[in-house]
């Protein structure tokens, strides 16, 4: 058989095209320059320097930090679910006797402290009145506004002196 000839082969034409500059080194991506993984020595380092600023910062407390009757309110607290007990009428009644009793005892001193302390205001401003008179610098306005607070103090005088005779002693 007659040798078969090969066709030649194809020739590419060469095309000539401008080259932009790439970059021969490009950089990778900015997420990839983030560190992914710590080595656990790190990480312990780094706990323990958290754990000591803490420690630093924190204050000591100087006392208890619980005495024995916050701790005997917050055990009733937590044995009725964080709601105080309500109290028996008989307790409520003992305490309505006592507070009374109290009352009664210093308030009628109190009551006549507070009468005197009144009189001697009104008392006061009276003379505060007279002296601004006698020097003729007294207005209109001063005076009636002095004079209102007189009106107001013997209102309260009178209401003082109502409850001092409720106590069944009259104020002399």
């Amino acid at each position: 058989p007659p040798p078969k000839a090969t066709p030649p082969p194809p020739v590419r034409p060469t095309v000539s095209y401008p080259t932009f500059g790439r970059p021969k080194f490009q950089m990778p991506a900015p997420v990839e320059m983030i560190p992914h993984r710590r080595p656990a020595t790190k990480i312990l380092k780094e706990l323990e320097e958290e754990m000591e600023r803490q420690r630093s910062q924190r204050p000591m407390p100087k006392g208890p930090l619980l005495d024995d009757k916050e701790k005997e309110r917050f055990a009733l607290m937590m044995r009725y679910r964080g709601k105080p007990p309500v109290a028996t009428e008989k307790e409520l009644e003992g305490c309505r006797m006592h507070r009374g009793q109290t009352q009664k005892r210093g308030g009628l001193q109190e009551l006549q402290q507070m009468f005197d302390q009144v009189a001697l205001e009104i008392e006061e401003r009276r003379k505060f009145l007279e002296d601004l008179e006698a020097r003729g610098v007294l207005k209109r306005e001063t005076q009636h506004q002095v004079r209102c607070e007189i009106q107001q103090r013997v209102q309260d005088l009178a209401k003082l002196d109502q409850m001092i005779s409720d106590y069944g002693i009259a104020k002399p």
